[in-house]
Protein backbone atom coordinates (compact mmCIF):
# COMPACT_ATOMS: atom_id res chain seq x y z
CA UNK A 1 0.00 0.00 0.00
CA UNK A 2 2.67 2.27 1.18
CA UNK A 3 4.67 2.07 -2.18
CA UNK A 4 1.41 2.45 -3.99
CA UNK A 5 1.04 5.94 -1.86
CA UNK A 6 4.19 7.03 -2.73
CA UNK A 7 4.25 6.89 -6.46
CA UNK A 8 1.22 8.73 -6.91
CA UNK A 9 2.33 11.26 -4.63
CA UNK A 10 5.87 11.35 -6.78
CA UNK A 11 3.84 11.41 -9.73
CA UNK A 12 1.38 14.35 -8.09
CA UNK A 13 4.93 16.49 -7.44
CA UNK A 14 6.15 15.77 -11.10
CA UNK A 15 3.26 17.15 -12.32
CA UNK A 16 2.30 19.85 -9.54
CA UNK A 17 5.92 21.58 -9.05
CA UNK A 18 6.64 22.05 -12.71
CA UNK A 19 3.04 23.26 -13.44
CA UNK A 20 2.76 25.71 -10.69
CA UNK A 21 6.39 27.34 -11.39
CA UNK A 22 4.93 28.24 -14.89
CA UNK A 23 1.63 29.63 -13.75
CA UNK A 24 3.13 31.84 -11.41
CA UNK A 25 5.92 32.92 -13.98
CA UNK A 26 3.72 33.47 -16.61
CA UNK A 27 1.06 35.58 -14.40
CA UNK A 28 3.68 37.76 -13.27
CA UNK A 29 4.93 38.43 -16.94
CA UNK A 30 1.24 39.28 -17.47
CA UNK A 31 0.61 41.23 -14.62
CA UNK A 32 3.68 43.92 -15.24
CA UNK A 33 2.36 44.12 -18.80
CA UNK A 34 -1.19 45.20 -17.89
CA UNK A 35 -0.10 48.49 -17.00
CA UNK A 36 0.57 49.07 -20.73
CA UNK A 37 -2.98 48.43 -22.00
CA UNK A 38 -4.86 50.37 -18.52
CA UNK A 39 -4.95 53.90 -20.18
CA UNK A 40 -6.66 55.31 -23.40
CA UNK A 41 -5.54 55.40 -26.72
CA UNK A 42 -5.32 59.41 -28.74
CA UNK A 43 -3.53 62.03 -28.36
CA UNK A 44 -6.28 63.66 -25.98
CA UNK A 45 -5.17 61.63 -23.17
CA UNK A 46 -1.81 62.48 -22.08
CA UNK A 47 -0.12 60.78 -19.64
CA UNK A 48 2.96 61.87 -18.41
CA UNK A 49 5.68 59.59 -17.26
CA UNK A 50 6.38 59.13 -13.71
CA UNK A 51 9.97 59.50 -12.56
CA UNK A 52 12.31 56.69 -12.97
CA UNK A 53 9.72 54.95 -15.99
CA UNK A 54 12.48 53.65 -17.87
CA UNK A 55 14.18 52.05 -14.76
CA UNK A 56 10.99 50.29 -13.52
CA UNK A 57 10.66 48.76 -17.21
CA UNK A 58 14.26 47.98 -17.19
CA UNK A 59 13.69 46.27 -13.42
CA UNK A 60 10.63 44.24 -15.28
CA UNK A 61 12.64 42.71 -17.89
CA UNK A 62 15.56 41.89 -15.63
CA UNK A 63 12.92 40.10 -13.07
CA UNK A 64 11.11 38.22 -16.20
CA UNK A 65 14.38 36.97 -17.31
CA UNK A 66 15.10 36.02 -13.32
CA UNK A 67 11.98 34.29 -12.96
CA UNK A 68 12.46 31.85 -16.42
CA UNK A 69 15.58 30.44 -14.33
CA UNK A 70 14.03 30.21 -11.48
CA UNK A 71 11.20 28.44 -13.10
CA UNK A 72 14.20 26.02 -14.60
CA UNK A 73 15.74 25.43 -11.79
CA UNK A 74 12.34 24.24 -10.10
CA UNK A 75 11.17 22.19 -12.94
CA UNK A 76 13.87 20.71 -14.35
CA UNK A 77 15.34 18.82 -10.75
CA UNK A 78 12.21 17.49 -10.55
CA UNK A 79 11.83 16.13 -13.73
CA UNK A 80 15.15 14.79 -13.18
CA UNK A 81 14.63 13.31 -9.89
CA UNK A 82 11.57 11.75 -11.45
CA UNK A 83 13.57 10.15 -14.52
CA UNK A 84 15.66 8.64 -11.54
CA UNK A 85 12.69 7.24 -9.53
CA UNK A 86 11.55 5.29 -12.22
CA UNK A 87 15.03 3.73 -13.26
CA UNK A 88 15.42 5.90 -16.42
CA UNK A 89 18.36 7.72 -15.39
CA UNK A 90 21.26 6.59 -13.23
CA UNK A 91 21.81 8.75 -9.94
CA UNK A 92 24.99 9.88 -11.16
CA UNK A 93 24.20 11.36 -14.21
CA UNK A 94 20.88 13.34 -12.99
CA UNK A 95 23.61 14.41 -10.16
CA UNK A 96 25.59 15.73 -12.78
CA UNK A 97 22.66 17.25 -14.34
CA UNK A 98 20.97 18.83 -11.54
CA UNK A 99 24.58 20.29 -10.65
CA UNK A 100 25.45 21.63 -14.44
CA UNK A 101 21.72 23.22 -14.04
CA UNK A 102 22.67 25.04 -10.78
CA UNK A 103 26.11 26.04 -11.97
CA UNK A 104 24.51 28.05 -14.93
CA UNK A 105 21.60 29.06 -13.50
CA UNK A 106 24.00 30.54 -10.68
CA UNK A 107 26.14 32.36 -13.43
CA UNK A 108 22.94 33.49 -15.27
CA UNK A 109 21.35 34.83 -11.79
CA UNK A 110 23.44 36.45 -10.22
CA UNK A 111 24.35 39.10 -12.49
CA UNK A 112 20.76 39.45 -12.91
CA UNK A 113 20.15 40.02 -9.44
CA UNK A 114 22.91 42.76 -8.73
CA UNK A 115 21.48 44.56 -11.51
CA UNK A 116 18.09 44.55 -10.43
CA UNK A 117 19.53 45.41 -6.95
CA UNK A 118 21.31 48.62 -8.49
CA UNK A 119 18.55 49.73 -11.07
CA UNK A 120 15.69 49.56 -7.77
CA UNK A 121 18.22 51.79 -6.24
CA UNK A 122 18.25 54.08 -9.22
CA UNK A 123 14.61 53.73 -9.10
CA UNK A 124 14.02 54.54 -5.60
CA UNK A 125 16.50 57.83 -5.80
CA UNK A 126 14.22 59.21 -8.70
CA UNK A 127 10.95 58.62 -6.95
CA UNK A 128 12.33 60.58 -4.19
CA UNK A 129 13.45 63.35 -6.37
CA UNK A 130 10.42 63.09 -8.40
CA UNK A 131 8.56 63.76 -5.55
CA UNK A 132 10.53 66.88 -4.59
CA UNK A 133 10.20 68.42 -7.81
CA UNK A 134 6.61 68.45 -7.61
CA UNK A 135 6.70 71.00 -5.56
CA UNK A 136 7.76 73.21 -7.69
CA UNK A 137 4.90 73.21 -9.66
CA UNK A 138 3.08 75.98 -7.33
CA UNK A 139 6.09 78.17 -8.02
CA UNK A 140 5.24 78.19 -11.84
CA UNK A 141 7.46 75.63 -13.08
CA UNK A 142 6.65 72.56 -15.09
CA UNK A 143 8.36 69.23 -14.26
CA UNK A 144 9.21 66.33 -16.97
CA UNK A 145 10.86 63.38 -16.08
CA UNK A 146 12.62 60.44 -18.40
CA UNK A 147 13.01 62.59 -21.68
CA UNK A 148 14.37 59.57 -23.96
CA UNK A 149 16.63 60.36 -26.45
CA UNK A 150 18.48 58.47 -29.54
CA UNK A 151 21.65 60.21 -28.69
CA UNK A 152 21.80 60.52 -25.16
CA UNK A 153 20.23 58.17 -23.56
CA UNK A 154 17.37 58.95 -20.94
CA UNK A 155 17.43 62.59 -19.00
CA UNK A 156 15.84 61.68 -15.60
CA UNK A 157 13.93 65.23 -14.79
CA UNK A 158 13.48 68.42 -16.46
CA UNK A 159 12.55 71.81 -14.83
CA UNK A 160 11.17 74.83 -16.91
CA UNK A 161 10.38 77.84 -15.10
CA UNK A 162 10.80 81.45 -15.35
CA UNK A 163 13.97 81.17 -14.45
CA UNK A 164 15.26 79.17 -16.80
CA UNK A 165 15.56 75.12 -17.96
CA UNK A 166 17.44 72.90 -15.35
CA UNK A 167 18.61 69.57 -16.69
CA UNK A 168 18.66 67.55 -13.11
CA UNK A 169 20.72 63.94 -12.87
CA UNK A 170 20.28 61.75 -9.80
CA UNK A 171 22.85 59.58 -9.27
CA UNK A 172 22.11 57.16 -5.91
CA UNK A 173 25.23 55.83 -4.47
CA UNK A 174 25.19 53.54 -1.27
CA UNK A 175 26.50 54.59 2.24
CA UNK A 176 28.37 52.63 4.67
CA UNK A 177 26.87 52.22 7.85
CA UNK A 178 29.84 53.41 9.41
CA UNK A 179 30.19 56.41 7.43
CA UNK A 180 29.61 59.46 9.56
CA UNK A 181 27.56 62.42 7.95
CA UNK A 182 27.20 60.73 4.91
CA UNK A 183 28.85 64.17 3.53
CA UNK A 184 30.22 65.05 -0.35
CA UNK A 185 32.21 68.05 -0.98
CA UNK A 186 32.32 68.85 -4.67
CA UNK A 187 35.27 70.74 -5.96
CA UNK A 188 34.60 72.24 -9.36
CA UNK A 189 35.18 68.77 -11.13
CA UNK A 190 35.49 66.31 -8.40
CA UNK A 191 32.88 64.14 -5.87
CA UNK A 192 34.61 63.93 -2.07
CA UNK A 193 33.52 61.42 0.33
CA UNK A 194 35.13 59.22 2.95
CA UNK A 195 34.65 56.20 0.19
CA UNK A 196 35.05 57.76 -2.71
CA UNK A 197 36.76 60.68 -4.73
CA UNK A 198 35.32 60.36 -8.29
CA UNK A 199 33.65 62.83 -11.21
CA UNK A 200 30.72 60.40 -11.55
CA UNK A 201 27.36 61.67 -12.82
CA UNK A 202 29.06 65.22 -13.78
CA UNK A 203 30.14 64.80 -17.35
CA UNK A 204 26.30 63.26 -18.01
CA UNK A 205 24.84 65.77 -16.49
CA UNK A 206 26.88 68.62 -18.84
CA UNK A 207 26.52 67.13 -21.49
CA UNK A 208 22.22 66.07 -21.06
CA UNK A 209 22.15 69.84 -20.62
CA UNK A 210 23.70 70.81 -23.62
CA UNK A 211 22.04 68.06 -26.12
CA UNK A 212 19.09 70.15 -24.39
CA UNK A 213 20.21 73.58 -24.99
CA UNK A 214 20.47 72.49 -28.59
CA UNK A 215 16.92 71.32 -29.12
CA UNK A 216 15.78 73.91 -27.63
CA UNK A 217 17.41 76.91 -29.48
CA UNK A 218 16.78 75.59 -32.37
CA UNK A 219 12.59 74.85 -31.75
CA UNK A 220 13.02 78.82 -29.99
CA UNK A 221 14.93 80.13 -32.84
CA UNK A 222 16.61 81.54 -29.99
CA UNK A 223 19.32 80.82 -27.47
CA UNK A 224 18.23 78.71 -24.29
CA UNK A 225 21.32 77.54 -21.86
CA UNK A 226 19.98 75.59 -19.82
CA UNK A 227 21.50 74.45 -16.32
CA UNK A 228 22.61 71.52 -15.45
CA UNK A 229 22.34 69.51 -11.95
CA UNK A 230 23.39 66.86 -10.25
CA UNK A 231 21.63 65.57 -7.05
CA UNK A 232 22.40 62.74 -4.60
CA UNK A 233 19.93 61.83 -2.55
CA UNK A 234 20.85 60.38 0.97
CA UNK A 235 24.27 62.80 1.03
CA UNK A 236 24.71 66.12 2.58
CA UNK A 237 26.44 68.13 -0.36
CA UNK A 238 28.28 70.86 0.34
CA UNK A 239 29.99 73.32 -2.99
CA UNK A 240 33.44 74.18 -2.32
CA UNK A 241 34.14 75.18 -5.94
CA UNK A 242 31.68 75.78 -8.33
CA UNK A 243 31.49 74.34 -11.61
CA UNK A 244 29.40 73.83 -15.21
CA UNK A 245 27.43 72.01 -12.93
CA UNK A 246 25.83 72.38 -10.18
CA UNK A 247 25.83 69.54 -7.14
CA UNK A 248 22.75 69.71 -4.61
CA UNK A 249 20.89 67.54 -2.12
CA UNK A 250 17.24 67.37 -3.67
CA UNK A 251 16.08 69.44 -1.10
CA UNK A 252 18.15 72.16 -2.12
CA UNK A 253 16.73 72.50 -5.70
CA UNK A 254 13.45 73.80 -5.23
CA UNK A 255 15.62 76.83 -3.46
CA UNK A 256 18.10 77.17 -6.39
CA UNK A 257 15.60 77.22 -9.21
CA UNK A 258 13.24 80.02 -7.67
CA UNK A 259 16.76 82.22 -6.61
CA UNK A 260 17.83 82.49 -9.67
CA UNK A 261 16.37 85.43 -11.98
CA UNK A 262 14.03 85.61 -14.44
CA UNK A 263 14.70 84.53 -18.42
CA UNK A 264 12.11 83.26 -19.90
CA UNK A 265 9.21 84.61 -20.88
CA UNK A 266 5.60 83.07 -20.78
CA UNK A 267 5.05 82.45 -24.10
CA UNK A 268 8.85 80.62 -24.25
CA UNK A 269 8.20 78.18 -21.09
CA UNK A 270 5.08 77.38 -22.96
CA UNK A 271 6.71 76.09 -26.16
CA UNK A 272 9.16 74.40 -24.13
CA UNK A 273 6.87 73.01 -22.28
CA UNK A 274 4.71 71.60 -25.09
CA UNK A 275 7.81 70.34 -26.72
CA UNK A 276 8.81 68.50 -23.18
CA UNK A 277 5.00 67.21 -22.99
CA UNK A 278 5.44 65.69 -26.60
CA UNK A 279 8.73 63.53 -25.63
CA UNK A 280 7.66 62.72 -21.81
CA UNK A 281 4.69 60.16 -22.29
CA UNK A 282 3.91 56.85 -22.07
CA UNK A 283 4.06 55.01 -25.02
CA UNK A 284 0.28 53.38 -24.36
CA UNK A 285 -1.29 50.49 -26.79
Amino acid sequence: MFPILAKYFAILLFIAIPTAAVIIVFRTMRDRRARRTMFPKGRDERIAKPPGWSLRERVDELREKLDFWIMLIVAIPVTIGMLHLYNQIPFILALAFIFLLSLVATLRMVPLVIKIRNHRLGLFGEEIVGGILARLWGNGCAVFHDLQTTKIGNIDHVVVGPTGVYVIETKCRRRKREQEGHRVVFDRTKLESTSFSDSHGLEQAERNAHWLSEQLTKLTAEPVACKAVLTLPGWFVSERKLGPVRVLHPKQIERYITSQPASLSQEQQQRISNWLEERCQLEVE
